[in-house]
């Protein structure tokens, strides 16, 4: 039993002690953002749920269909906004909502 345990802290030593080396050079991609639709397309879901109380965080997160306790997936799952701007910025949609 001791030996397993010794092995055990042996192996998690191990894995917190090791030096990370990660490419230094990463450069990501910037995802483009079609403002004219994404602007329309805000204020089409702000007219039609006018009952909704909406903000630019909760606006980007029905476009690319991330659900939270006030818009469920199974709720909104069926709105024609949900999921439309996947291939979007989620912090350009924040910034064209607010």
């Amino acid at each position: 039993m001791a030996e397993n345990s010794n092995d055990l802290k042996f192996i998690i030593n191990d894995y917190f002690s090791r030096q990370k080396s990660l490419p230094e050079n990463i450069v990501l991609q910037e995802r483009s953002l079609d403002i004219e639709r994404v602007t329309s397309d805000v204020r089409a879901l702000i007219a039609t749920y006018k009952d909704c109380k909406f903000t630019g965080r909760s606006i980007a997160r029905i476009f690319q269909g991330i659900q939270s306790p006030n818009f469920p997936a199974i709720v909104w799952g069926r709105c024609k906004f949900w999921r439309s701007h996947l291939n979007e910025d989620f912090y350009g949609i924040v910034k064209i909502a607010t």
